[in-house]
């Protein structure tokens, strides 16, 4: 078992970590978190209702260390309730600034947090602040989700003035929040469960006038997503393509999606993307019938603003075909009356 040192507890900065079945990571996160030239607390929002985590960190020596907060979940909320939960248990501590992640990332610049907080205060007032997140360990060149268009950390560097790349990041990975940011933005949207909720915090914290920004010398390490969410660009917009994603996984990405368009993109944003999702899937013959189906559902549950699956998510392959089978039976009932 590893044993994590830890540091003096900080009072103006807490990590806050969703965490979901995976110790050995989390264990390996809360370790780089401890090891920054910046001190901060840390607080977990365990994901997983059984609370297995528990004992982990208690073994570890972190459960009861300083400036350690552990929440238990009821129930898997998903990335987006789990950071809108954690972020509002680790409000109530007070703190100037919170640091958004996920389980499986690595602080690997023991200057990270460091380097955030210092772009933070340069800029004053409410700001979001991404680190450069990288999915290479060595080089630290690659860019695990891509940032502006860019790929390349070499990229980030030659557009960025003074270190700071602006009107772009890559939460919630290292993402530093100051306490103004949460207070005119609001939390991130828990009904979305996943996909979809750091654009919606981008977008909203556009709308609200926060400056959004990365620290380009700021390294954070995550894995490339693997979600198999294709992205396909036409002009300067990108679109998501989910042809390799279970039904309830492509249900969420494409409602979430429909969502964001119709409240944030123009008038044709959001029936260009109706129009795009039918294109797509009649052109890709591995989709089967039941798949367009879910995703002309979940647009136009996300267009109606009709969350109210989230609560029951996730979905086992199986149950969809009698909710699809109900939604067939209901369009017939309507066309005979």
């Amino acid at each position: 078992m590893i044993k994590i040192t830890p540091n003096q507890a900080a009072s103006g900065i807490c990590a806050v970590i969703v965490a979901y079945r995976r110790p050995k990571l989390l264990l390996k996160l809360i370790g780089s978190i401890r090891g920054q030239s910046m001190a901060a607390d840390i607080l977990v929002w365990d994901n997983d209702h059984a609370g297995t985590l528990r004992d982990t960190l208690a073994q570890a020596g972190v459960l009861d260390s300083p400036g350690f907060h552990y929440v238990r979940s009821q129930a898997n909320l998903g990335g987006a309730g789990g950071f809108s939960n954690g972020l509002k248990e680790a409000e109530k501590f007070g703190y100037e600034y919170y640091w958004l992640m996920d389980d499986d990332g690595v602080a690997v610049d023991p200057d990270c947090l460091k380097k955030q907080v210092r772009a933070a205060r340069l800029l004053g007032g409410p700001s979001i602040v991404g680190a450069l997140v990288v999915d290479d360990m060595r080089e630290h060149d690659r860019l695990s989700f891509g940032l502006c268009g860019m790929e390349r950390r070499k990229d980030v560097a030659a557009k960025s003035q003074g270190g700071i790349l602006y009107g772009g990041a890559n939460p919630f990975n290292a993402t530093l929040l100051a306490s103004g940011a949460v207070r005119k933005i609001g939390y991130p949207r828990e009904d979305f469960f996943l996909y979809g909720d750091e654009t919606e915090y981008l977008k909203r914290a556009g709308r609200e006038g926060v400056a959004v920004v990365t620290a380009v010398d700021a390294v954070y390490y995550h894995p490339s997503n693997h979600s198999k969410i294709g992205v396909v660009k036409i002009g300067n917009r990108r679109f998501p393509v989910c042809d390799q994603l279970p039904l309830w996984k492509r249900y969420v990405s494409v409602r979430n999606k429909a969502a964001i368009q119709k409240e944030y993109g123009s008038r044709l944003a959001y029936p260009f993307y109706g129009i795009f999702l039918v294109a797509t899937s009649l052109c890709n013959r591995q989709l089967r019938r039941r798949h367009l189906m879910t995703s002309v559902q979940a647009w136009r549950d996300g267009a109606a603003g009709d969350f109210s699956k989230s609560g029951i998510l996730p979905y086992r392959d199986e149950d969809w075909r009698s909710i699809w089978s109900g939604y067939r039976q209901t369009d017939r009932q309507t066309d005979r009356q």
